[in-house]
């Protein structure tokens, strides 16, 4: 799965960097994202673990474009992205 540069969402164009790790300023975190500035943000790791944490950053995207309570419920996000990687991954 290619980590794009850009992306479009609700008619607004976001994008998305990916931040080399002695760069990145939030501890504790491996990907942000911002609806305001329509950003997300990820650190660099391997393929794979980048792929989840873009997955779970276009979930916080997609739900809070929708005004959705479960914005900010990071272990349903989590396991979403989780599940839809999976299945991007596998598809055949």
């Amino acid at each position: 799965m290619k980590i794009p540069k850009s992306f479009h969402l609700m008619g607004r164009t976001w994008k998305v960097r990916v931040v080399p790790k002695g760069s990145w300023n939030d501890d504790g975190k491996v990907g942000v994202c911002s609806f305001e500035k329509c950003e997300i943000e990820i650190l660099q790791r391997d393929q794979e673990a980048m792929e989840q944490v873009l997955l779970h950053e276009y979930t916080h995207a997609a739900l809070e474009a929708m005004a959705s309570k479960l914005y900010d419920k990071e272990n349903f996000v989590d396991v979403f992205a989780s599940i839809l990687h999976q299945i991007l991954k596998t598809a055949k």
